[in-house]
């Protein structure tokens, strides 16, 4: 069994990374800047090859998160519509809450170390 704290954790810094520095992997910010964390983490769990029991901890740990943060499971960062929006034009990536949210994360990792 995987550790999915880790696992998730992982997937919160690489998705940092390649906000952060594009040009290291621009298919990998390509999709960023399309979707969302749930369909990204999901694209980046299929990489690891976990089953589906595995997967499905580290998105309960990624919704447990945004419960802990106070935002909707669905749309947590500024409802339906806005994400509806951003992934229309490619700039999910760009919305300054789903950023602070993942960033946040990071920090509370280092904290609990």
């Amino acid at each position: 069994m995987i550790d999915a704290r880790k696992t998730l954790q992982d997937f919160y810094q690489s998705y940092m990374d390649n906000i952060e520095a594009p040009e290291k992997n621009i298919n990998t910010y390509r999709r960023i800047c399309r979707y969302g964390l749930c369909f990204n983490l999901s694209l980046f769990l299929t990489r690891l090859w976990l089953s589906v029991e595995e997967e499905a901890s580290v998105f309960n740990l990624l919704h447990q998160d945004f419960i802990k943060a106070g935002l909707d499971m669905n749309y947590p960062f500024g409802g339906k519509d806005r994400y509806m929006a951003e992934t229309d034009r490619g700039m999910a990536h760009t919305n300054e809450c789903r950023i602070a949210f993942v960033r946040n994360q990071l920090l509370l990792a280092e904290q609990d170390k």
